[in-house]
């Protein structure tokens, strides 16, 4: 299974951090592939080749990524991958994931219940 990415925010990223001096081309950054087996692997590249690596990463099929990390060299996180639904939208990093992901699955009752929660935890937060 490839990984779906948002281009148009890789793209972002690599631009905001080549403007605000953060990064010049031949920086090195650390990308971390963590496979859905919970094995991770790890690769240094330069910052001129983020977007093919990325590019790379994506085509790559037979391999179950679960999700990317890419870091600079003192392990500050420059770009965290956030997974993608059917519909092109973002799955947030709060909350259960497999609540999102079996959405279509669970029952009425199961439905209204999760809604009770998060409107509850939205008012505590008021």
């Amino acid at each position: 299974m490839s990984l779906k990415l948002d281009w148009n925010k890789l793209k972002q990223v690599q631009k905001y951090l080549l403007e605000d001096k953060q990064m010049t081309k031949n920086t090195d950054i650390v990308f971390v592939v963590i496979l859905k087996d919970g094995s991770a692997t790890r690769s240094v590249t330069k910052f001129k080749n983020f977007l093919g690596f990325c590019w790379a990463i994506s085509e790559k099929g037979g391999r179950n990524i679960y999700t990317l990390v890419v870091q600079d060299k003192e392990g500050r996180i420059l770009y965290r991958h956030k997974r993608l639904t059917a519909g092109n939208e973002e799955v947030p990093s709060g909350g259960n994931y497999n609540i999102f992901s079996n959405w279509r699955t669970l029952t009425q009752k199961q439905k209204d219940c999760y809604i009770e929660l998060l409107i509850a935890q939205i008012h505590s937060h008021e």
